[in-house]
Formats: C-alpha cells, sequence, structure tokens
C-alpha cells in the first residue's frame, strides 16, 4: 500500500488514504505510536476527495477514537466541525441532479 500511495495518492480521490487511516492502527512492524499515524494522514483523503467523502472521517473515527476511548473526538469527527464542511458540498451537487 505504501507503493500504491508512492504511484498515485490521488488514486480513488484519495480512496488509499482512507484505507491506511484503518490499516495503520493493525500493522505490524510499523514505527511509532499506532494512533498517532492515521492522524497524521486524515486530512489529505478528505482534501484529495474535494469535501464530497465522508469515510476517512468515519475510518479516523472507527480505528482511532474507539481505541482511545475519546468520545468528544468521535463525536466531533462524526457531527461536528467536519460535517459541516461536508454539507454545503453535498448540498449543492444534489441541486443539479
Amino acid at each position: 500500500m505504501d507503493r500504491a500511495l508512492e504511484l498515485d495518492e490521488s488514486y480513488g480521490h484519495g480512496s488509499i488514504h482512507t484505507f491506511m487511516i484503518s490499516y495503520e492502527m493493525s500493522r505490524a512492524g510499523a514505527a511509532g505510536d499506532p494512533a498517532a499515524r492515521p492522524a497524521n494522514i486524515s486530512n489529505a483523503p478528505i482534501g484529495l476527495a474535494k469535501g464530497t467523502d465522508a469515510s476517512p472521517l468515519v475510518a479516523l473515527a472507527e480505528a482511532v477514537t474507539i481505541q482511545k476511548q475519546d468520545v468528544k473526538e468521535f463525536e466531533s469527527l462524526l457531527t461536528g466541525h467536519w460535517l459541516s464542511i461536508l454539507m454545503p458540498i453535498r448540498t449543492s451537487a444534489a441541486e443539479y441532479r
């Protein structure tokens, strides 16, 4: 997966990054704190998807905040600041259907 990121990190509008958020939590032999690695890449898929995909936020909430048992961060990811970024984009896209 690291090689896939090297070849085309924007593939699937950031879907490789989204996968990596979940994968990093169980990745054997990787250096550093497993909970810190996904947090370092979480903004990449949001930017690559141009705010139209909530799956990076869900992956981060499931992979990191549940393990850390951080209820405030979990709720923030799924309902707070990030949702306000996604909603206007989704609303405007629905107008053209």
